[in-house]
C-alpha cells in the first residue's frame, strides 16, 4: 500500500497516470491511451526521425480527467520509426513506434 501511495502521489505531480502507445510495432494504426488524474491540456504529435512534425493526433484544452483512446492513422506515414510526442499541461513525454 505504501508504495502505490508513493507512486500515485509522483504520479499526480507528473499530472498524468499512463501513456502506452499500441501496438508496437504497428502497420495500420496505433492507439495512444492516457490517464488524466486532472483536468489538462493535452497534444499528442508524431514525430519523424528527422524530428520533423509529420502528424497531429490531438490538440485539446480542457481534457477532463479519466481515460482516454486516442487512434493514430498511418496511411501518411512510410515504414520506419517515429516518436510519439504526448504533452499533458507543461509535463512532456516521448515514447518509440515503428510502422512496418
Amino acid at each position: 500500500y505504501k508504495q502505490w501511495a508513493v507512486a500515485y502521489k509522483l504520479l499526480r505531480w507528473r499530472k498524468q497516470a499512463v501513456t502506452t502507445v499500441y501496438p508496437n510495432p504497428f502497420i495500420d494504426h496505433a492507439k495512444v491511451e492516457i490517464d488524466l488524474v486532472s483536468k489538462e491540456r493535452v497534444r499528442i504529435d508524431v514525430i519523424d526521425i528527422q524530428g520533423k512534425l509529420v502528424n497531429t493526433v490531438a490538440d485539446q484544452n480542457d481534457l477532463n480527467k479519466g481515460h482516454h483512446i486516442f487512434d493514430l492513422e498511418s496511411d501518411d506515414l512510410e515504414s520506419g520509426l517515429y516518436f510519439i510526442r504526448v504533452q499533458i499541461g507543461d509535463f512532456i513525454e516521448t515514447k518509440k513506434i515503428t510502422k512496418l
